[in-house]
């Protein structure tokens, strides 16, 4: 059976405190450990934030101890000097004889301290910590004393991006010498270290920026864990010497002026410089005589995926800072752009694979007390509390906002579900931001819509409202419109009278409604909602229509999981909701399946070049295709010579409208020249449509047999491996692109649609694009 890797010792010089015995009674007396102070360098230099967390001392060395020659010693950095005291500390720490109840593992992340170890997809490292008291002594053979570590296969693995001090030793060259490289590179923190202690094991430093200790965490366990080293000294050095690093990261956007660390604001303000010089001391659990805590794994996720240049971690998640960009020939520095989650969700996916147990977070579950009239539900705070691992979060400050105990990412999808799924609350990651415990307490006594939030003691500002619908409350197509209503009155309808299994929401094709989704629907066995273009949606893209819709799905309780399906022109909307959806997976509901049917983006730009012609010419194409969407026969040769006689735009569309009025007696003139408008936007924002990158998950295409396509250059997938990176699945049913949605021929598309997982159909293709 394979043992595990423990943490036996722990040494650090921290903000304000020398050990890590200060640093843990500083924290927990809360003391303020980020001062004011002009010993690095003058407050306020260059507009930079005047407070940093700062190391007490720095300045003192025991040379002789550790056998460095006084004038080795005066041209070493100080971090390495202070890094030799610190390894030593973590060595005797780990040969001690004690029973641990946990420590605080602290790590320099380059220039912030991370204390949250375990936020998977949210930060750069995944980081599964098991702490627990351990009373039981393994054998002596684990012993600790630095004497009988020599010459021995351990391996030295130090995280640090800078040498402070280095610029200064190198600015005048007649003072340079022999000893002035080997004391301010970084390359020798962990050199020195192997050869002052004697250790024959590798000797890494490692830089990756935010993430640097982690990673040298990273390398220490796989080392272990390959039989590389017996045992691994871990470090974590940052100094805050030199001010042109700080500018530099001032210029960027990325400090605070409030000298507070916002990183997960509602804002996202930044974040303060801090200094750290860390230690830990890891071993397999048979060697070990006491540990702190078990690495049950680690996992990294820094894989050159990330396109616009290094990713400094502030701001939401799905947001990144860059340090560069370029807007036509400008180049901007700073700024959060949106960055795809694409590698996270990977790491993740390959992280929740490993054999190594994987434990979010445990929340009692207490039976509560329920009768006959009443079910009971447990209180808000106390369910939030427990999340939190706060005993009595009503007795905290009723102002403090939720992000302040530590609201991470994971902690916050956490929190939504919470409410979503035992007080049917749906709350944006934008206000979830802006909760505090005031307003968790309002919704103790109402199921309230509508939240507001506490800004501060003077002044309140409300959060947008939160409508919250039941399914039942979403209207029945055929109990709200007719039909062949051409200008639909609701966003969202429902199509079918299902309660149970994911719902799946189906999208308009270019007429603007789903009532010819109607049979369809009757027969799909989970509930199926219709998503049609009103008057009040956007009209520019399709990238602000497809938002539009995610802001109305987020208004129904429909949980957390959904499927999404496009008929025809719906199948753009869908592709685009997709899109979204990836690149925010914590605003919206995760979307577990992607039906196209019988369309594609790729489809609807070969159909959109027909109209590549300009003036009158092309309006009278657009019109006539109106007339030939709504089912109506017309002379095609006569129409549009009658049309080409009139000598304006109105006059056109009023003689279409016209003729229309003849098979759609219950529309007045205006209300068919305002489904003209709706359908030549729509048609626009296709011909315009372009995707901004390709989709990463699977898709089913759906065609019928006899499918419009056959007289494109296209291909069998309707060209979606030129948009899509997953894999692509193709069923064809009976019918055409009319008549398969209807009658007998919708049976098998309904089977598909209701269940992908068990249908008895086979797909006549499976395309990986891999």
């Amino acid at each position: 059976m394979q043992k595990e890797i423990v943490i036996t010792g722990i040494s650090g010089r921290f903000p304000e405190s020398d050990d890590v015995a200060e640093f843990s009674r500083n924290l927990y007396q809360k003391k303020d450990l980020v001062t004011e102070s002009s010993k690095r360098f003058e407050l306020g230099l260059y507009g930079l934030p005047k407070r940093l967390g700062q190391l007490k001392d720095i300045s003192r060395f025991d040379n002789e101890f550790f056998d460095v020659s006084q004038k080795q010693a005066h041209l070493m950095d100080p971090q390495g000097r202070i890094l030799f005291e610190t390894t030593y500390e973590a060595i005797v720490d780990a040969g001690k004889y004690e029973t641990c109840t946990g420590a605080c593992i602290c790590l320099e992340l380059f220039n912030y301290i991370e204390i949250d170890c375990l936020n998977i997809i949210g930060k750069t490292f995944s980081l599964r910590l098991c702490h627990k008291a351990n009373s039981e002594l393994p054998s002596e053979k684990g012993g600790c004393n630095p004497d009988d570590l020599r010459d021995r296969n351990i391996g030295v693995f130090i995280g640090n991006s800078y040498l402070e001090s280095q610029e200064f030793h190198l600015y005048d060259i007649e003072s340079i010498n022999d000893c002035t490289l080997f004391g301010n590179g970084n390359n020798q923190l962990p050199n020195r270290i192997s050869h002052i202690f004697d250790f024959k094991g590798p000797s890494v430093v490692l830089d990756t920026a935010c993430s640097s200790g982690m990673m040298a965490l990273y390398f220490a366990v796989q080392s272990i864990l390959r039989g590389e080293v017996e045992v691994a000294v871990v470090g974590g050095v940052n100094i805050c010497l030199r001010p042109g690093t700080s500018i530099n990261f001032h210029k960027l956007g990325a400090l605070s002026n409030e000298s507070k660390c916002k990183t997960f604001d509602a804002e996202a303000k930044g974040y303060a410089r801090s200094e750290v010089i860390a230690a830990i001391f890891l071993q397999k659990s048979d060697a070990a005589r006491k540990k702190y805590a078990s690495i049950i794994h680690i996992k990294p996720n820094i894989d050159g995926y990330k396109e616009k240049g290094l990713a400094i971690q502030w701001g939401p998640v799905g947001d990144v800072g860059v340090l560069q960009d370029t807007v036509g020939s400008d180049v901007v520095i700073g700024g959060t752009i949106s960055q795809s989650i694409r590698s996270r969700l990977s790491v993740l996916d390959k992280f929740l694979q490993q054999k190594h147990p994987v434990v979010l977070s445990c929340v009692p579950y207490l039976q509560t007390e329920t009768s006959s009239t009443k079910i009971s539900k447990p209180s808000i705070l106390s369910a939030v509390g427990k999340i939190f691992g706060i005993t009595d979060i009503s007795s905290t400050n009723p102002e403090l906002s939720l992000l302040e105990p530590g609201m991470d990412s994971l902690l916050e999808v956490e929190l939504r579900h919470l409410l979503e799924r035992d007080y049917d609350l749906m709350i944006g990651i934008s206000e979830m931001r802006k909760l505090t415990v005031k307003d968790l307490r309002k919704l103790e006594g109402s199921e309230a819509d509508n939240i507001e939030t506490s800004h501060n003691s003077e002044a309140t500002e409300d959060i947008p409202n939160i409508n919250v619908l039941n399914i039942e409350e979403v209207p029945l197509l055929f109990n709200t419109q007719d039909k062949s209503q051409l200008i639909p009155k609701d966003t969202i309808v429902r199509l079918n009278t299902v309660k149970s299994g994911i719902p799946l929401f189906m999208i308009h094709p270019i007429e603007g409604t789903v009532g010819m989704l109607c049979s369809l629907a009757q027969l799909i066995s989970v509930p199926v909602f219709g998503i049609q273009y009103t008057a009040e949606a956007p009209e520019d893209s399709i990238e602000q229509v497809a938002a539009w819709y995610w802001m109305h799905i987020q208004k129904i309780n429909v949980g957390n999981r959904i499927c999404l399906a496009g008929y025809s022109f719906g199948s753009a909307l869908v592709f685009e909701m997709a899109l979204q959806a990836e690149n925010q997976p914590h605003q919206y509901p995760e979307v577990q399946n992607i039906f196209f049917l019988d369309g594609s983006p790729a489809l609807l730009r070969v159909y959109s070049q027909k109209y590549n012609s300009s003036g009158v010419k092309r309006e009278i194409d657009i019109l006539f295709s109106f007339v030939m969407v709504l089912g109506v026969e017309l002379n095609t040769l006569k129409f549009k010579e009658e049309l080409m006689s009139l000598s304006s735009r109105t006059e056109r569309i009023k003689c279409t409208a016209h003729k229309l009025k003849a098979f759609y007696r219950n529309m007045t003139a205006e209300n068919l020249q305002t489904a003209f408008d709706l359908f030549h936007k729509k048609l626009e924002m296709i011909i315009k449509y372009s995707p901004k990158r390709k989709l990463q998950k699977d898709v089913i295409l759906i065609k019928a047999e006899h499918s419009i396509s056959v007289t494109c250059n296209i291909s069998e997938t309707f060209d979606l491996e030129k948009d899509c990176d997953g894999n692509i699945t193709v069923y064809t049913v009976r019918g055409s692109h009319k008549n398969f949605i209807e009658g007998e021929d919708a049976k098998d598309l309904a089977l598909i649609l209701s269940d992908t997982n068990s249908s008895e159909m086979f797909p006549d293709m499976y395309l990986s694009t891999m």
